[in-house]
């Protein structure tokens, strides 16, 4: 999981049970997900700045 504090503001503010998004299916206990999404855009982000 991320460190960066605004991340983990986010993080933890969002508990969803499922998330819908757009036309694909809902998902069931997303919090691994939304973490995987969290890490992989801080590291395009990194990577994108060196």
């Amino acid at each position: 999981m991320s460190q960066n504090p605004a991340n983990l503001a986010l993080r933890f503010a969002l508990e969803p049970a499922r998330l819908a998004v757009g036309h694909g299916p809902v998902i069931e206990r997303p919090l691994a997900a939304l973490d995987a999404a969290i890490r992989a855009a801080e590291r395009r982000r990194a990577f994108s700045e060196s």
